[in-house]
């Protein structure tokens, strides 16, 4: 069986962001995506490590404290803290209250404040099953990208989805296990996947001329948002796949590689101008 993840992810280098910055920007958006779906609401804030998690209030009225709170750890064991590795916030949102993942889970997640790679990224659905595809759509996952495009400093953002081959998605008996019992069957993947929807920043979209089939609009900071389609990616569709192509090129153009034995996308130093 196969079955297609729906992914937004961000990447940069650096960037220097506080605990309260990052805090303001993680609550900032949350309150962009909130418009897009009523699965965006009910957060849930994951707390130290332990899938703990704050209600929406309680997490707003101590944002800072919550994001200090998942300092990154220099060695699981000792439970060293390494603030130059950043913070993980995470929120879960759905259209009805639940603490475990379903279908229509909506998750963000930002890695960030480090020295070196930080990352934010939107997915619907859980590890325990595939994605409710009535959110699966174009206006909220270009909706999504600009929202974290606006909000922290990448240099590139993309959506695009990720096909699991000839794996059934786990059917664990226990609905109620801990989130930490998930498996990670995630797999490799080529660099920038099947590249649905992308954002460049003005240096990156520089005398780009995207091809005609590729839809290109320009960001109020002179950078450019690139839609393949502007419907869902269905990686069974010829002319999808042969437009994907397209924005992957672009983007292995623009954005690059990184060598190594499973090689991914480059982390570019933290953006400076305004989305």
């Amino acid at each position: 069986m196969s079955y297609a993840d729906y992914y937004v992810e961000s990447l940069w280098m650096g960037g220097g962001l506080s605990t309260s910055d990052i805090g303001a920007r993680f609550l900032s958006t949350l309150r962009r995506l909130e418009p897009l779906d009523q699965a965006m609401n009910n957060w849930l804030f994951l707390e130290r490590r332990k899938y703990q998690y704050a209600t929406e209030q309680d997490a707003i009225s101590r944002m800072t404290s919550l994001v200090e709170s998942n300092v990154a750890l220099s060695d699981i064991t000792s439970g060293e803290p390494d603030r130059e590795l950043g913070y993980t916030v995470y929120a879960k949102g759905s259209r009805a209250p639940t603490e475990f993942g379903e279908p229509d889970s909506v998750n963000v997640s930002a890695d960030v404040g480090g020295k070196w790679r930080n990352e934010v990224t939107f997915d619907i659905g859980c590890a325990l099953t595939a994605p409710d595809l009535s959110l699966v759509t174009y206006p909220i996952y270009r909706g999504a990208l600009e929202a974290i495009a606006t909000v922290w400093p990448c240099p590139w953002a993309l959506a695009f989805s990720f096909t699991h081959r000839d794996k059934d998605p786990p059917q664990p008996s226990d609905r109620t296990a801990s989130l930490q019992d998930v498996p990670d069957f995630s797999g490799h993947r080529k660099p920038f996947a099947t590249a649905w929807i992308a954002y460049l920043s003005a240096p990156l979209a520089a005398k780009l001329a995207p091809p005609s089939q590729i839809a290109c609009e320009r960001t109020p900071g002179g950078g450019m948002i690139l839609s393949a389609v502007e419907e869902r990616i269905d990686e069974s569709n010829p002319e999808h796949m042969r437009r994907s192509a397209m924005l992957r090129a672009i983007m292995t153009d623009r954005v690059g590689v990184e060598p190594g034995d499973v090689p991914r996308e480059r982390e570019l130093p933290a953006r400076t101008g305004p989305f």
